[in-house]
């Protein structure tokens, strides 16, 4: 699994923290993120986006920049694309470095 690119930590008490993690990955994978919409997808696109949450389990969406660059890296492994910067968090038991 792929290092997220920055991650921030936030103690929520002295048992849990949430966990920020900042991802590029395609613009065009936001609706499904952000609304469960896989409308337009083809089966091999979905499969890629369900591969990619269950290889990220426990993370949700929380925000999306607004921002589009087209380019080659990115945290989803697939070809050149326009890309926004994504922000998922997760709950953690504090201290936890997985």
């Amino acid at each position: 699994m792929k290092q997220a690119s920055k991650a921030n930590r936030t103690p929520i008490n002295e048992r849990v923290e949430r966990v920020t993690n900042e991802y590029r990955l395609p613009a065009h994978w936001a609706s499904y993120f952000v609304n469960g919409d896989a409308t337009g997808f083809d089966d091999d696109e979905l499969e890629r986006i369900e591969q990619w949450e269950h290889d990220h389990p426990d993370e949700y969406c929380v925000a999306i920049d607004d921002e589009v660059d087209f380019c080659q890296d990115g945290d989803d492994n697939e070809l050149a694309c326009d890309r926004r910067i994504y922000l998922f968090e997760k709950l953690e038991d504090f201290g936890y470095e997985g």
